[in-house]
Order: structure tokens, then sequence, then C-alpha cells
């Protein structure tokens, strides 16, 4: 049975409409992300799931409980880190969690384990001043795991975090997470994205339009490589003749976006064009498509398909 699971669910504030029609389930053990931009719906939809908001239209249920407003015995299984968590900064690190655990109405040793889980074990007598962005980052993570949650949302957790503490977050909750824990995440890093979740809820105005793995998004793109090449935009009308070549692009800066299919065929025979045109092969860079092309297809204004991002077939 899914941990939560959204059936039509609709929001509206004023005339504005932040969600409408979402259907959507958490499943037990996995890491779901929504993505998408700014103002689609990512933060209502959490609020919803998490309790914190009601929705107007339609049916949320939470560890079994349906309706609004959560019970506290279902509110006390969700733990919840905001993109931007205020502590007391000459609080040391143990009275922090004392606070949170005292709140959550939990025994001791679970400020110990939920410090340990994000390995601030060590730390306890430092005041949160003293704390990096990394460290209070994992601070916020511990008091929402003071409580031993079923379902741990985070909003932008990766938000003013260097690669390498990115890097060990990922670590941590691919270890946290286990068949009966899940993780809810929003993210504009889609690198965290690709690496870290089960499934992918893409939302675009308010709308949750797919939901996948990363791997099943990417593979629904019709082409497979995507070539940068510098200075080609007076190039554009000859590569678009070339077999495997499915969009040519030329950028305002003079350089040249070419999407095709067939890795091993196509990029020779653009780089054979681009010397017969131009006399040389000028500079380019050549990649494999991933998650942020797909994103782009079905985040366009109009659809799948709009802009060459990427369409699915």
């Amino acid at each position: 049975m899914a941990h939560i699971r959204l059936e039509n669910v609709g929001k509206r504030y004023g005339r504005r409409v932040a969600l409408q029609g979402v259907d959507l389930e958490v499943r037990p053990g996995e890491v779901l992300c929504l993505v998408g931009p700014n103002g689609a719906g990512k933060t209502t939809l959490m609020e919803i799931m998490e309790g914190l908001r009601r929705p107007d239209s339609g049916s949320v249920t939470v560890l079994g409980s349906r309706g609004w407003p959560l019970p506290p015995v279902v509110r006390r299984r969700l733990g919840t880190v905001l993109q931007h968590t205020e502590f007391l900064p000459d609080l040391t690190v143990a009275e922090t969690m004392r606070f949170f655990a005292r709140v959550a109405q939990v025994p001791r040793a679970a400020e110990t384990e939920a410090l340990a889980a994000v390995g601030l074990e060590g730390v306890g007598r430092r005041r949160v001043g003293q704390l990096s962005g990394g460290q209070r980052q994992r601070l916020a993570i511990a008091t929402a795991l003071v409580n031993a949650p079923a379902v741990l949302f985070l909003d932008e957790p990766s938000t003013g975090l260097d690669a390498q503490a990115r890097s060990s977050l990922w670590e941590f909750l691919d270890g946290w997470r286990n068949e009966d824990r899940a993780v809810v995440l929003t993210t504009h890093y889609l690198e965290e994205a690709e690496a870290m979740a089960d499934r992918v809820a893409v939302v675009r105005e308010g709308r949750v339009r797919r939901v996948a793995s990363a791997r099943e998004l990417v593979g629904e793109l019709e082409h497979d490589v995507v070539m940068e090449v510098t200075r080609g935009a007076r190039a554009a009308a000859s590569i678009e003749g070339v077999e495997g070549v499915l969009a040519v692009s030329p950028t305002s800066r003079g350089d040249l976006r070419v999407h095709g299919r067939d890795l091993g065929r196509v990029v020779p025979r653009v780089t054979s064009r681009l010397r017969e045109v131009l006399g040389d092969v000028p500079p380019l860079t050549v990649r494999t498509v991933g998650l942020r092309d797909a994103l782009l297809a079905y985040l366009a204004p109009s659809g799948p398909g709009a802009p060459f991002g990427g369409a699915p077939r």
C-alpha cells in the first residue's frame, strides 16, 4: 500500500490555480523527486502531502489516514526539512536537538541516534552558529529524523551546499531509506534527481505531467546525442539535411546546436559536412542526452515536443 496517495487533487489561491487534477502516490522504500519550474505547484503539492495545507478538491491519504487535518499520530510519522531552516545560533547542537525531541515527545536516545545518522555525533557541544553550511543542513535533517519518520520531505535540500556536501547528502539518503521509509524531495539540481530518485514527477502549471524513472524519461527521447558547434551557425542549412540529424538551432552567439539520433553514425556525418562547408571542423562538444533534455520537453510551454529540448516519441 502506498504511504501517500493523492487522487484528483486541486488547489486554488483566489483566481490562481495552483494544482489541478493531480494523481500521485509515494511508495514505501522509494525516493520520489518533484521537478519543475518555479511556480509549477511543487511547494503546494508538498504542503498538501505533509498535511500543512488543505486541498480544495480530491482526496489525500497519508499513512492510511484520509482527510484533513491529519491526526497527530500521523503527523508524528512525517519529517520535514525546509529549504532554509533557521536555528538559534547561540544554542549548542545538543540543545537544539533536545528541543526538537521534546516537541516530538520522543526519548533522549532519539537525539543521539538522529545526530549519528547524519554524521554529527561528535559536535553536540558546538554552537549552531559555528557550524558550516553543510553541517547546518545535516542538523536540519537530524531534527526531522528525531521522530523516526516513515516519510521524509526535503525541499531543495542541496541549496547552498558545495559539491562534497551534496554528495554526502546523497549517500545519507541512499543509506537511510529502506523498504518502509520513503523520501519526497524537490530539487533544481537535475543530477541530484538522476542520482537519487527512483521516480521523477514532472510538475508544470499545476499538473503532474509524467511520473517515471529518470532512465524511462530519457529513453522516451527521439534523439540520443547533442552537439554544440562553436561558430558553426552559417552551416546550419547544410547540417539539416544530414542523415540522423533531427533538429538544428543556431544560437545568438553564432554557435550551432545539433540534435541527432544514433551517436556512432551521426557525429562523423556532421563533422564531415562541417568540413565540406566551412573548410575545417570548428571546436565542438558532443554529449549524450540526459534528464535535463527529457524535462525540457515536458516543461515546454506547449507540452512535450514543443522545443527540441528533446521531444518524447
